[in-house]
């Protein structure tokens, strides 16, 4: 049968999704990239997601669209990196290419702008197209067209450029916006829905409260109960930030905004690209509580280690509210600095930071989700040594996750345990493997069931000694 493999690549703070498709005899029919882009760790983590991307292509090599969500390097500027590592023009071609926002503002501290770089690659008579103002697939009358079919695979835009038309329609007292300063940009991102077999992903870019909200209006009942009924994945807004995510310009509720983004998604899996910034402070756990209730639990990936549970990395603050129970009973309020921290959770949450080493005063043993109100701490936690990590999405008639994670990493994780879990390689038998895959235990089938009731906690481990490679290493991305 077809299959469509999605991987949410490691960039550090960035973006970038790299997606094939193959038909029923698992030959492969295409590949489509959205954003590509890291500005922290993009020597460490950008480029060789870069590198990853042009060996799947392989030489020659195609890529059949490539969707730049805007302008902000952190999705763009990994771009001609990629394209570098095609001695000649013809070894890669690229058949079409959306972009949002302005042509102009492609072109990066004086260099060649990055719409031209790819329009290099694309055959005689095509170029990238942009996206007009407050573009969607799903504006007017059904039916609603794709902009872009490859095999099983269907691409509409949710919205783009919505900046563009001004402050958010019937949002009373509209105001005037500064043109090209850092909110508008954001605002411009192209919002991708895919959808495969009966599965669908949503690409949110560097989306605003307000690209939300005038995605909301497109939006219908019908839409969403045909178009969006069955949400894989969906990138957190802005890699989650609570600034912009929440503020719509307009005069709007920024809360009821997203919730009302939220309802019309209802995705059953969140991810997260994102670095530690202090002045972006995301992904931010206010900004992934709204998506909590209707995630799944333990459905997709789960760490051997900690049952049906796994971690996530979040920026918290004393004012978001959160508790926790101690092993009497007693509630305490947490966390007593906004900061970064790694919690585990049941709830299906996936960020490319899996853990968070430093200044964690261990919290790791918090578990958030489920509860908001009251904090679990598990018996014996056991924190990974991980670094940055991928996550590929297999979708045929069924939907699996499994973390991506580069060799060094995974020997910090196995000798952090003590053990090699069941089921993960041995890494003294890797040989030459620089990427190692660590498959969940179950498969998540496409279905109508939400939210999946929590799984019963897996059976203890066999406990293996964990031996170290002895094999040279290449240069480690470091502990944060």
């Amino acid at each position: 049968m077809s299959k469509l493999v999605f991987w949410v690549l490691d960039v550090g703070q960035g973006s970038g999704n790299f997606i094939q498709v193959f038909d029923d005899s698992d030959k492969l029919v295409g590949s489509v990239l959205i954003d590509l882009g890291s500005e922290r760790n993009k020597a460490t983590a950008g480029f060789p997601s870069a590198e990853f991307v042009a060996a799947m292509l392989g030489v020659p090599g195609t890529l059949d669209l490539v969707v730049l969500s805007h302008s902000d390097s952190d999705h763009i500027n990994l771009i001609p990196d990629l394209l570098g590592l095609f001695k000649k023009t013809s070894d890669l071609k690229i058949n079409k290419v959306i972009y949002g926002g302005d042509l102009a503002r492609y072109a990066k501290r004086g260099g060649t702008n990055v719409l031209a770089r790819l329009h290099a690659h694309m055959p005689s008579g095509n170029a990238p197209t942009p996206t007009p103002p407050k573009e969607s697939s799903f504006a007017g009358p059904a039916p609603y067209t794709p902009v872009f079919v490859l095999g099983d695979l269907k691409v509409w835009i949710l919205m783009a450029n919505a900046a563009e038309s001004g402050a958010a329609p019937s949002s009373g007292g509209a105001k005037k916006r500064k043109t090209g300063d850092g909110y508008n940009t954001n605002t411009n991102s192209v919002v991708v829905l895919l959808g495969f077999r009966k599965a669908q992903f949503v690409v949110t870019g560097d989306a605003t409260g307000t690209t939300l909200f005038q995605l909301n209006d497109v939006v219908t009942p019908f839409v969403a109960a045909n178009y969006l009924n069955e949400v894989v994945m969906l990138t957190l807004p802005h890699h989650g930030s609570a600034t912009t995510t929440f503020d719509v310009r307009g005069g709007v509720d920024g809360k009821d905004n997203l919730k009302t983004f939220v309802d019309n998604t209802k995705p059953r899996s969140l991810t997260g690209s994102a670095d530690k910034v202090r002045t972006f402070k995301h992904p931010s756990a206010k900004v992934m509580e709204y998506f909590w209730t209707g995630l799944t639990r333990g459905k997709y990936w789960k760490d051997p280690t900690l049952g049906d549970r796994h971690f996530y990395t979040a920026y918290f603050t004393p004012n978001d509210d959160y508790t926790y129970k101690d092993g009497k009973g007693t509630l305490y309020k947490w966390p007593s600095d906004a900061w970064w921290y790694s919690v585990q959770t049941a709830s299906d949450i996936y960020t490319n930071m899996y853990v968070y080493a430093d200044q964690m005063g261990g919290q790791q043993e918090i578990v958030l989700p489920p509860n908001s109100s009251a904090l679990e701490v598990p018996d014996k936690p056991m924190p990974p040594r991980a670094l940055g990590v991928a996550w590929k999405y297999t979708v045929t008639d069924t939907v699996t996750l499994e973390m991506q994670v580069n060799r060094p990493g995974y020997e910090r994780m196995v000798a952090a345990r003590g053990f090699v879990p069941a089921g993960w390689p041995d890494p003294a038998t890797l040989g030459e493997a620089q990427w190692i895959s660590l498959p969940s235990a179950d498969a998540a089938v496409v279905d109508d069931s939400r939210p999946a009731a929590a799984a019963p906690p897996e059976p203890a481990p066999t406990r293996r000694t964990a031996p170290t490679s002895q094999r040279p290493l290449p240069r480690l991305r470091e502990l944060p």
